[in-house]
């Protein structure tokens, strides 16, 4: 899983890690749930619906950050920040996360499904327009929630 690149590079523990994925992949297939769910896979975020949320500055953040040039810096810039943490799998996972969380609002919203639950990660709820925060890089509900998305 791609989600799952998005890890602590120095193998430090947070709450928000892959291993929350796969407890609760685990869980619903060990309940019998995921034989009544209707299964996606990770779908990509348009680069324009991040910015509906977020600023420039916190997108172009969040991209350099992500990228092979700040290995050597990374930790650092994510230290100044609210519980975050980034490698260079995380950019991705996240793009992927937004994604999939606007395909099932839209598909919510357009009565295709009558409900849904997007096992994503980077969480994206605590994200603010400016700043990643809480373990999230983007706000992927305001980002799905947007006039224009759903």
């Amino acid at each position: 899983m791609i989600v799952c690149k998005h890890a602590t590079a120095d193998g430090d523990h947070y709450p928000e890690n892959p291993d929350r994925i796969r407890a609760i992949w685990k869980k619903l297939e060990s309940a019998g749930i995921l034989q009544r769910c209707v299964v996606f896979n990770a779908k990509d975020v348009d680069y324009k619906h991040i910015l509906s949320v977020h600023n420039n500055h916190h997108v172009n953040l969040i991209k350099n950050i992500s990228s092979k040039q700040f290995d050597s810096r990374r930790n650092r810039i994510a230290s100044k920040f609210n519980s975050i943490y980034m490698n260079e799998g995380s950019l991705e996972a996240a793009y992927l996360a937004a994604g999939s969380v606007i395909e099932v609002a839209e598909m919510v919203a357009k009565g295709d499904l009558s409900s849904a639950f997007a096992i994503v990660r980077p969480p994206g709820h605590h994200a603010e327009q400016d700043e990643p925060m809480g373990f999230c890089l983007y706000n992927n509900v305001a980002i799905a929630t947007t006039d224009g998305v759903c």
